[in-house]
């Protein structure tokens, strides 16, 4: 998800109208992805008390090698924020001010809005 995310980040800086069409449909998930807390789909077991003492070294190791996983992951080396920033200002430079508004005004006001508010 997040490297499709990036993807069309990255895709998004063109004059291309078959890509800029999809905007709409990506803004939200560039929404969701901005505020992902970094856990991305990897998942981290919580060690309980009431679990067997010797459970807890697994579940720890467990966690240690997911974190060492992501941590390798290239896609979450980048930070998603800067790369958007990016991107649509070039998109806008690309398209002149007046087109990139008219592309803009496709997507929904709130996600722009959460999408502006996100960035900064």
């Amino acid at each position: 998800r997040r490297l499709f995310a990036l993807s069309f980040a990255v895709a998004v800086a063109t004059t291309n109208d078959g890509i800029l069409k999809a905007l709409p449909l990506m803004m939200p998930v560039w929404n969701e992805i901005m505020s992902d807390t970094g856990a991305s789909l990897v998942y981290f077991s919580d060690v309980d008390d009431e679990m067997p003492d010797d459970y807890s070294d697994v579940v720890v190791a467990e966690n240690e090698r997911r974190r060492k996983l992501l941590s390798a992951d290239p896609a979450h080396k980048f930070d998603i924020k800067q790369v958007l920033t990016d991107s649509m200002s070039e998109c806008e430079r690309l398209n002149g001010a007046e087109r990139f508004h008219a592309i803009v005004a496709q997507v929904d006001a709130a996600e722009f809005e959460d999408f502006k508010n996100q960035l900064n």
